[in-house]
């Protein structure tokens, strides 16, 4: 039956007699029977008492076993996980550990790409925590820059979201692309007009980045910009050319979408360009 079955299990792991085992479950299960059913009990003395059957609690001992068995097994294997190179070089990017990560890879075989379990590269990992002398390490190392995250984020992204001007420039010069989309079809300028990246916004026109592309439901760049209130990205913007009589789907203008958050400075440049 499954208690046996359970109870084979049980001393393989250990390494010790079944028969042991068997006779230990069931001088416990002998114990720690409190009494038979009385039919002469009343309801009130019921409620006080607590009237457990053999087999009721053989059942409540095998699910505590599988329990534990469960327990042990998932501790062998997250204990194996942590002594993977391929989890260790993870942890080490975490905590910044350069020298780590360094030893990692040049002795234990990690794996340069290696990714966490949303798709985020070694590389990725680093310049979203903004620890740049890890990343300029992986970059001199040969790591790729065209791996995306499950959200299909790159790391020329992430750099344009931290406004991280030397990292876009490293990751531009190794190839990465400036048009690729995430999920949500977002672009590496989004990122940077979002969050008023302004150099970073100039530097990517300059890789080839069109100042009037279209994103979803018809923003621009200077749309943008000019919805989160980033006056000195909107200043650039316009100074660069961008077209500000351009409507997205709703029929409205960046100076429509600036006024309508409340970002008046905003409003100002674009009304006075």
């Amino acid at each position: 039956n499954s208690s046996n079955k359970l109870i084979i299990v049980f001393s393989t792991y250990y390494r010790q007699d079944t028969s042991k085992i068997s006779s230990l479950f069931q001088n416990l299960t002998d114990s720690l029977i409190i009494a038979p059913c009385d039919r002469s009990l009343s309801l009130d003395h019921l409620q006080h008492k607590t009237i457990i059957s053999k087999a009721i609690l053989m059942k409540l001992v095998n699910t505590f076993l599988i329990f534990l068995v469960a327990l042990l097994f998932c501790g062998a294997t997250a204990a194996q996980q942590v002594d993977n190179p391929h989890q260790q070089s993870l942890a080490a990017v975490r905590a910044g550990n350069l020298a780590k990560l360094r030893d990692l890879l040049d002795n234990h075989g990690a794996n340069l790409n290696s990714r966490n379990r949303i798709g985020e590269s070694l590389l990725m990992m680093s310049i979203k925590a903004g620890k740049q002398d890890i990343a300029n390490y992986l970059l001199d190392r040969g790591a790729r820059v065209d791996i995306a995250s499950t959200a299909n984020v790159t790391p020329l992204m992430a750099a344009a979201f931290n406004g991280d001007l030397g990292m876009v420039e490293r990751l531009l010069e190794r190839g990465a692309d400036v048009h690729a989309v995430d999920r949500l079809k977002k672009t590496a300028m989004v990122y940077a007009a979002g969050e008023g990246r302004t150099e970073v916004v100039a530097r990517l026109l300059k890789a080839g980045v069109d100042i009037n592309a279209r994103y979803p439901n018809d923003l621009t760049a200077l749309m943008w910009a000019a919805g989160q209130g980033h006056t000195a990205t909107v200043k650039f913007l316009l100074g660069a050319g961008a077209d500000a009589a351009l409507a997205d789907n709703r029929g409205k203008t960046a100076l429509e979408i600036a006024d309508e958050a409340g970002h008046l400075d905003a409003k100002i440049s674009l009304t006075n360009p």
